[in-house]
């Protein structure tokens, strides 16, 4: 049986042409949404590229946020910023004792045998 569905996780990739969106329900499921990226206001390619993965459920974005658990976004233009150092200064903010969770957190998943959906959820 399943339940009503609600939107729980968002990932974004902002690309240098493309903006993609991976967006998973409760049930699951998931839906893949494509859209161009919009440098001078990249929240236009975010909720075009949005609106064309929940369209795949035949639903609107909006009716489907308020549950959402997790939001990611990262893109081509933050990841230029830092590996370049160029435009705006950027950094990372991460608890104290945990400055290299994400390198550690990546082969111990692998080592401990999680399958990719797992380590996806």
């Amino acid at each position: 049986m399943n339940r009503q569905k609600e939107l729980v996780l968002i990932t974004c990739d902002a690309g240098g042409t493309m903006t993609d969106i991976f967006a998973v329900d409760n049930n699951g499921d998931f839906a893949v949404g494509k859209a161009s990226t919009t440098p001078d206001n990249e929240s236009i390619g975010y909720w075009e590229s949005l609106g064309d993965a929940v369209s795949h459920w035949g639903r609107e974005c909006e009716r489907l946020l308020p549950p959402v658990e997790v939001c990611i976004y990262s893109g081509t233009t933050m990841l230029n910023c830092l590996l370049q150092r160029k435009g705006e200064r950027v950094g990372l903010i991460v608890t104290g004792g945990h400055e290299d969770i994400l390198l550690h957190e990546r082969s111990r998943q692998i080592f401990a045998g999680f399958g990719y959906a797992d380590r996806l959820h």
